[in-house]
């Protein structure tokens, strides 16, 4: 027996060492720390409490689950491709043979396109700025219009409707130009992709062209969701993890945002079909449309994401950033302690260039679900003795986890309560360890903010709050003020509201 549980613990600690340390993840960590502040005995049995029905979970566990097509997650771009985390690392021995030999005849047959040949096929393709998610063209009812009327005897109203056909008509001859034209450009691409296989370009300029097609006016509402999902699939895999140039970036922003907007129609359509059905509807089907479109609208609403990206892209272009992927060997160097001087050229651009650029891409990928993997990279590349780079993996973590209680909330999942704790945890300990109570930048006064903001929600949402959690809230928060006045000043309110409800003294140092 005593064997028996050795073994077991052996074997463990043995899958303890060969798995890394998991990428942030707010409920796993709200599940470890939640005893911690919440004054709970561990031994205490949760029987002995008396039991009180939860509506909010109940119904939380009747809702479907919510629809894959949503991007609500970190694994969005693997989910449906029959990618195993084994699979996708190149796991067991002849996973790694396989990855080695494809690597060499990669390196072998690596031959990419020319710069001034890429430019031009850009330019040909275009870009997605001007593409709208239109509503589907539909068939009209015959009407009297007066058109088998003569000239003279018809009304203004149908001589302006004939005019209105005419200029219908020329604008549909010309979009079927567009449209061969595009089909002679994308079988230009794939002889080319036959020619340059290692040239990640083409992939992302055939995505485009794919969003394009999707975006077509007589494409139904599912056809422009499925093209739209594809190309955003297509880019995706290729930009998260080869090929993360400013074009590229900028492309996938586009199209990311492009399928979130016909998602929305779609899930719109779904919720009017549900409700206003002959039958009665589900209810459980209908909160489950819902919730989905309000999950929807916290992604849409960071459309504003998208301008800082294309600004950024506009910005760099006269480097070599449109081009040259910025990889975990360039972010590590450009931080490193070796790190030449600003205006030294390395990879794409300079020294200062680059890290101007990651920083933007960590605040901006950390927000975003579907990004978060670069985000990830992007720190696991940076020095970890390095206090900047702390900083900067600190807010990563931060927003990533600040995202994921968002989608709680819009979910209304039974554990926000938890989440909100293990976010108030992870940023104050860090301004406790490494910090130390003294922002010297507005890095520094994100992360107080920010764990200024989760004290305030705790204590909001719970009726018992240790007064140390509303103190050390209050303290972040003052000490942001020099940064995001507005912002700390709001918390600031709401902590007293808070503290003269529970009869807590925020400035008491006992």
């Amino acid at each position: 027996m005593a064997e028996s549980k050795r073994q077991a613990l052996t074997t463990k600690n043995t899958a303890k060492k060969k798995n890394p340390v998991p990428d942030f993840d707010l409920a796993s960590l709200a599940a470890k720390v939640e005893d911690e502040f919440s004054g709970k005995d561990p031994e205490k049995k949760e029987a002995s409490k008396p039991k009180r029905k939860v509506v909010q979970a109940t119904s939380f566990d009747d809702l479907n689950p919510i629809d894959p097509q949503i991007p609500f997650n970190r694994q969005f771009l693997t989910t449906g491709l029959g990618i195993s985390p084994e699979n996708e690392k190149g796991g067991g021995l002849m996973g790694k043979f396989g990855t080695n030999v494809k690597g060499l005849i990669g390196t072998l047959r690596s031959q990419e396109m020319e710069r001034d040949e890429i430019v031009r096929l850009r330019k040909m393709v275009g870009n997605l700025k001007k593409t709208k998610i239109e509503a589907s063209a539909k068939p009209k009812e015959s009407e009297l219009t007066g058109e088998s009327l003569p000239q003279e005897l018809k009304s203004k109203r149908d001589l302006l409707k004939e005019k209105r056909k005419k200029i219908k008509q020329k604008s549909k001859e010309k979009a079927e130009i567009k449209d061969k034209n595009l089909i002679g450009l994308r079988i230009e691409i794939e002889k080319l992709k036959k020619k340059f296989p290692a040239d990640e370009n083409l992939v992302v300029l055939d995505a485009v062209l794919t969003c394009r097609d999707g975006c077509l006016p007589h494409r139904s509402i599912d056809e422009r969701v499925v093209s739209l999902s594809a190309a955003l699939r297509e880019a995706g895999n290729v930009v998260i993890n080869k090929y993360l140039t400013t074009y590229s970036i900028d492309i996938l922003f586009d199209i990311y945002f492009l399928y979130l907007e016909a998602l929305s129609k779609l899930c719109m359509d779904r919720y009017r079909k549900v409700s206003t059905a002959d039958t009665r509807p589900n209810p459980a089907l209908v909160s489950s449309i819902k919730r989905d479109i309000r999950v929807l609208k916290i992604l849409m609403d960071q459309q504003k994401l998208k301008k800082t990206i294309s600004n950024i892209a506009q910005k760099l272009n006269g480097f070599g950033y449109p081009f040259v992927s910025m990889t975990p060997m360039f972010v590590a160097k450009s931080f490193s302690e070796s790190a030449g001087n600003d205006n030294e050229k390395i990879g794409p651009g300079t020294y200062k260039l680059n890290k101007f650029l990651i920083k933007i891409y960590l605040s901006i990928f950390a927000q975003i679900p579907m990004f978060q993997p670069i985000a990830s990279k992007f720190c696991d590349a940076l020095p970890s003795d390095d206090y900047q780079s702390k900083v900067m993996i600190a807010n990563v973590n931060m927003d990533n986890g600040y995202t994921q209680l968002k989608i709680s909330k819009a979910t209304n999942d039974p554990a926000i309560k938890k989440q909100t704790l293990s976010l108030y945890n992870y940023g104050s300990q860090f301004v406790k360890s490494t910090i130390k109570n003294n922002a010297n930048s507005a890095a520094e006064g994100r992360i107080m903010l920010r764990t200024a903001e989760m004290a305030e929600e705790y204590g909001f949402l719970t009726d018992k709050v240790e007064p140390e959690i509303l103190r050390f809230g209050y303290e972040c928060a003052s000490l942001a003020l020099s940064f995001y006045k507005e912002e700390a000043e709001a918390i600031i309110r709401r902590l007293y509201e808070i503290a003269d409800i529970r009869k807590i003294n925020l400035e008491s140092t006992d």
